[in-house]
């Protein structure tokens, strides 16, 4: 079962004593924090999992991942071609210190890859081989009551918890988050010893 947002604003509005009329959060307001930790919590968790097929060019190393994977991506978790899988390189600059002409670099068969910036992705050395990516996708805009959220219900406490620690800092309500942000870390502890 999905969680709904309009469940989440209810349990929300409860939590932060909000009514219907003269409000200081407006369902906008209200949204675009769901969205936002929607977000984090999936980047977080690796919740939305997807997997593109990247076709490798034998001239070059860099691949620009928004017109080759998709829009929908958040971040690459791993590169694979055929059963094998291609080493993460945690900086692009790693293989600069590797190989000074790693940019130019070919090979039959490609080793190690690496995120460039927010949109590209590097596999060195170049090859024409086919890879298998797997990321993190993008979830989907929360705009309305109705909308349902991409997270399982295992989730929503926790999405709740950050929704609500996300409005009292925004309020400035610095006694309020202190005590909300001691109550998330308990709940986060136990959220992890369930995943594990």
């Amino acid at each position: 079962m999905a969680l709904s947002a309009s469940t989440i604003e209810l349990q929300l509005q409860t939590r932060l004593r909000i009514g219907s009329a003269g409000n200081a959060i407006t369902d906008a307001n209200l949204f675009s924090i769901m969205n936002y930790v929607q977000r984090t919590i999936n980047y977080s968790l690796k919740r939305e999992l997807s997997s593109a097929t990247l076709t490798g060019a034998s001239a070059t190393v860099l691949t620009e991942c928004t017109t080759t994977i998709g829009t929908d991506f958040n971040a690459i978790i791993s590169v694979h071609e055929s059963t094998r899988s291609l080493m993460r390189v945690a900086n692009w600059n790693q293989l600069k210190q590797y190989d000074s002409s790693w940019i130019g670099s070919t090979a039959a068969r490609s080793e190690a890859w690496s995120p460039v910036g927010r949109n590209m992705i590097a596999v060195y050395p170049a090859s024409t081989g086919t890879y298998t990516v797997t990321y993190i996708q993008e979830t989907t805009t929360i705009n309305s009551s109705g909308d349902t959220l991409n997270l399982p219900d295992e989730d929503g406490t926790l999405l709740i918890d950050l929704c609500e620690l996300v409005w009292l800092a925004h309020l400035r309500l610095y006694p309020e988050t202190v005590a909300k942000v001691e109550q998330l870390n308990a709940d986060l502890t136990a959220h992890r010893g369930k995943l594990i």
